[in-house]
């Protein structure tokens, strides 16, 4: 956890010291350890949002060992496919940690979805279902409760983070023309 903290201050002063390790950050901060360490997933999540602050510098997206490659961002993103999303989902819709340690992860995966994909609605879309999927499909009443928060949770952080990506292609738009 720690590493990852001093790494995210060292991007805040050069994001490509991330973009050279963003498999690494992938396969530890957002692996199986998290759900022992929820502040691991957070930090990570952090860590990997630093990348668009390199995009918003304006600086050339170079590739280093273990990394991510020119062709997997596009314009400052990843593509939908990138093995980052998968986890990221896996956060956002895990419901066998309590609320308390899920929350925090859960948050920031879904602003790394929103700062880093090519199309995070698509994501969304689909994390929103599963939760949604899952709250229907619920016998327990103590277990409808937690996946019912769970859903408010993205649910509302979904249509905030829905809110600022659409005001930022705007602003994009009217840039261009």
């Amino acid at each position: 956890r720690g590493a990852l903290i001093i790494l995210t201050m060292l991007a805040n002063a050069d994001p490509s010291v991330i973009h050279g390790h963003v498999n690494l950050i992938v396969s530890v901060g957002l692996g199986t350890r998290w759900k022992e360490d929820e502040h691991l997933a957070r930090y990570a999540c952090i860590a990997l949002q630093k990348l668009k602050k390199k995009k918003t510098l304006g600086e050339a997206i170079g590739t280093g060992t273990g990394g991510a490659d020119d062709e997997d961002m596009k314009e400052g993103r990843f593509k939908n496919t990138h093995p980052l999303f998968a986890k990221l989902r896996d956060i956002a819709i895990a419901d066998d940690i309590p609320y308390s340690q899920w929350s925090g992860p859960a948050d920031q995966a879904l602003n790394t979805i929103y700062m880093l994909s090519e199309q995070p609605d698509a994501l969304a879309q689909g994390i929103v279902n599963e939760i949604g999927t899952r709250v229907l499909g619920s016998k327990a009443k103590k277990q409808t409760f937690n996946r019912l928060s769970r859903l408010f949770f993205v649910v509302g952080h979904v249509a905030v983070k829905q809110l600022v990506h659409i005001e930022e292609i705007q602003s994009e738009m009217r840039k261009k023309k």
